[in-house]
Formats: C-alpha cells, sequence, structure tokens
C-alpha cells in the first residue's frame, strides 16, 4: 500500500528559504505566487517567485518545485501580512501584484491567459488609486498603462 507524505506547498517553501536567508521581514511572495496567495491563481504551480534583498538572484530546486528569485527589497514593494493556508508571511499587495503581471518582462512563469485572469480577478478587490499610487511610487507607470489596457472591456 503506498502512503502519501505531507510535502508543504512551494509558496511556502520559497517564503521558509528566503526568510532564512535574510530574515522574515526582508521579504515576500511576488508576481503569480502573490496572486495565488490572494486566491486569484487557484492552481498549484511547479515554481514560487519570491523576492531577495541579494544581488544574487537564483532559482533554487526544491522537492515540491522550483523557487525563483527576484532581486527586490523589501521597501521596494508594497506588502502585506498574509497567514493562510498558502503562506505565512509577506506578499505584495493585490495592486502591486496586479502592476508585476502587467508588466511586459516575460519573467512571469505563467501563460498569458491566466494571468489576465488572476489580474482581473484580484482587480475585483483592488484599490484603483492605490494603483495609481503605486505606479507612480515604484517607477511602474509603463505596467500601469499596460494593466489599463488589460483591463479595458473589449467590444467584439
Amino acid at each position: 500500500m503506498l502512503t502519501r507524505t505531507w510535502r508543504p506547498n512551494i509558496e511556502r517553501v520559497a517564503l521558509g528559504l528566503a526568510a532564512a536567508a535574510y530574515g522574515i521581514n526582508n521579504v515576500a511572495l511576488v508576481g503569480p505566487s502573490a496572486a495565488r496567495a490572494h486566491g486569484a491563481i487557484p492552481r498549484a504551480m511547479g515554481i514560487a517567485t519570491v523576492s531577495y534583498p541579494s544581488t544574487r538572484p537564483r532559482d533554487v530546486e526544491t522537492i515540491v518545485g522550483t523557487v525563483r528569485t527576484y532581486r527586490r527589497s523589501i521597501d521596494q514593494m508594497d506588502v502585506v501580512q498574509m497567514r493562510n493556508d498558502l503562506v505565512h508571511g509577506l506578499v505584495t499587495s493585490r495592486e502591486l501584484t496586479m502592476l508585476d503581471l502587467a508588466s511586459k518582462a516575460p519573467k512571469w512563469p505563467l501563460p498569458d491567459n491566466e494571468r489576465l485572469e488572476a489580474i482581473h480577478l484580484l482587480a475585483t478587490r483592488a484599490d484603483s488609486s492605490l494603483i495609481d499610487e503605486l505606479a507612480t511610487s515604484f517607477r511602474k507607470q509603463s505596467s500601469r498603462r499596460r494593466l489599463s489596457q488589460l483591463l479595458e472591456p473589449h467590444d467584439h
């Protein structure tokens, strides 16, 4: 008889590794992993994305998936404390997660249709004035313009 061994989800592993290296208050889930923590991506992914204040981001292979790291200091993010079944730690806010996902850089391990769906789900609970404020504060104006285009209703 096969017995299944419990394994933590990749988001918890990513935060744990990052926190062990840099401290729990200096790292956060970003991009698709933040969207997943906010409930905008329902399925588990094999890659978790986490910020590190380090100058040498790298991918770390674990038994539960890949932890992809991005160099971004915690003071360059709008983060919220989250405690749910996926994570216990810092996660970029819904609004910053939307700006990150709208970025044109092909850095997120997520197909375009899933990224767009996540953005739309996050938008239902996001503060548009905070999005504008964050875009200005963190120099993400091009992401803000792209986000506006992605959220426009399309007439077909």
